[in-house]
């Protein structure tokens, strides 16, 4: 095992400024490991073949076990590994995948996927024990989630049986039943659909309800206590409706075209009335004439605030932004017609941001109707917390966490855009990174700004934080013509 060998202290923010130039740099102080596997000194949890390039590494937690998803430069998909939390018992549970599996409530520790050519969800079992198994069927692989099961459109025509897949008992053995809610129901909104799959415009869930439109363009809910579908409007084109609050409340469009709308590629989207209705009230009132495509975001982002957001015109029309109450159902000023909501923040203040997610950043207080952007400048990275963003302007720069009321602070300098933090504000950042993207990697303390020297041969697209109930672990690739380093690895920095 190596041991890691202190080096003199140098600013983070010069390391970066020579990484990639062929200088012979060193990096901050070496870390201090706590004990991990009985040793306090990072450990390896995986070999790594030494005649492929290794793309990127992500990795995730699932019960005892880690997970560990591998894209190499020869390859369009990629392997995912299952290792114990000291490396042992390593199982290849697949090496055809594209994107990330996903577990479901009644299952926390099996994984799912899709196989695209099949659009059947499969088991992997992340112990190796089981062999993957086909157990829900799927439209173009889109399926809702509710208590009883999976819901989804089955078919690939323009409508489909709207259907539920109870979960089995035994999902490694056994393939789930199909319960038919209705016989056909519309699976996207034509003509040109607006979203990926199609059927999000006209299939969704709440809790234990299911909301859909019939070939007759009815829309219709079914409580899958009853299974009894009640029709809650008639002419509907597509859909939106709330999580909160139950489902209360339901935007759709009418099937009738009042003009015919602006481009998006090949589509020319339809407008027509729209609708909101108040399930608790049983109140309908038309908003707007307009096309629901129009608007990127949900018109449910700000529900919770008290408000809908919705767009009557591209999104190149400055002026197209609306904004409505719920309680009066009047316009509401908003700072800018392009703004759209970003994030809630409480039962009165919401955090808008552009069109596109990008700056400036502003807090809107409802009851009062003042606003305060608290960033307006570039940025190449955001991450939003439940009280703060923390910002990227650019990389190698400062990372800044800026609170709602616009009182900013550093957490750490020389910061790569590849970074990690957690939820007590260690940052973990790739720094003196070449064109081949190895690098170094340092850990950052949130009080002092201090920088701790991780390792070294660092794969940059590969750092991942765990925090445990044991302390914090960084797992991270090291690419190395020595066999005993060439792996996947996991460390614990000490206090």
């Amino acid at each position: 095992m190596r041991k890691l060998t202190k080096r003199s202290p140098v600013p983070l923010v010069l390391l970066l400024g020579l990484g990639g130039c062929g200088y012979d740099v060193t990096g901050p102080a070496a870390a201090e490991f706590d004990e991990l596997c009985g040793q306090n000194e990072p450990v390896k949890l995986l070999n790594l073949d030494p005649d492929r390039t290794l793309d990127h590494v992500t990795s995730r937690e699932l019960g005892e076990r880690l997970l560990l998803m591998l894209g190499y430069e020869d390859a369009e998909s990629r392997e995912l590994w299952s290792v114990g939390r000291c490396g042992e018992d390593p199982v290849l549970v697949s090496d055809s995948l594209h994107g990330w599996p996903r577990s479901y409530e009644p299952w926390p520790e099996i994984l799912f996927y899709c196989d695209e050519a099949d659009d059947l969800l499969w088991t992997l079992d992340p112990t190796g024990v089981h062999p993957p198994s086909p157990v829900f069927e799927t439209r173009a692989c889109f399926a809702k989630v509710t208590p009883a099961g999976l819901v989804t459109i089955l078919g690939d025509g323009d409508t489909g049986p709207l259907v539920l897949q109870p979960w089995p008992e035994d999902p490694f053995t056994q393939a789930a039943e199909q319960v038919v809610l209705l016989d056909e129901v519309k699976a996207a909104a034509l003509p040109f659909p607006h979203t990926q799959p199609d059927a999000h415009e006209v299939l969704d869930t709440v809790d234990n309800e299911v909301f859909a439109v019939t070939a007759a363009d009815e829309l219709v809910v079914l409580n899958l206590d009853d299974l009894v579908p009640t029709v809650l409007a008639q002419d509907v084109r597509e859909f939106d409706v709330s999580q909160s609050e139950g489902g209360r409340w339901l935007v759709w469009q009418d099937i009738e075209v009042t003009k015919v709308g602006m481009y998006s590629g090949d589509s020319q989207w339809p407008e027509g009335p729209v609708y909101l209705l108040d399930r608790m009230s049983g109140e309908i009132s038309q908003l707007d004439d307009t096309a629901m495509a129009y608007t990127l975001t949900s018109y449910m982002g700000a529900v919770e605030a008290g408000l809908l957001y919705y767009r009557v015109g591209a999104i190149n029309d400055e002026s197209a932004g609306r904004w409505v109450r719920l309680d009066t159902l009047e316009q509401y000023a908003s700072p800018s017609t392009t703004a759209s909501p970003y994030l809630v923040i409480d039962e009165s203040r919401l955090l808008l941001s552009s069109v596109f997610f990008r700056p400036p950043f502003t807090v809107v207080d409802v009851s009062t109707g003042e606003h305060n952007t608290i960033f307006s400048d570039q940025m190449v990275r955001l991450r939003a917390t439940t009280d703060s963003l923390i910002i990227l302007r650019e990389s190698g720069g400062e990372l800044v966490k800026i609170d709602f009321e616009g009182n900013t602070r550093t957490l750490a300098k020389g910061v790569h855009e590849l970074y990690q933090i957690s939820e007590d504000e260690h940052v973990i950042t790739p720094f003196a990174v070449g064109a081949d993207g190895i690098g170094s990697l340092v850990i950052v303390e949130p009080e002092t700004l201090d920088e701790r020297y991780i390792d070294d041969d660092v794969l940059s697209k590969s750092s991942m934080i765990y925090e445990t109930d044991d302390g914090l672990l960084v797992s991270y690739a090291v690419i190395s013509s020595d066999p005993e380093r060439h792996g996947i690895w996991l460390a614990k920095p000490g206090d």
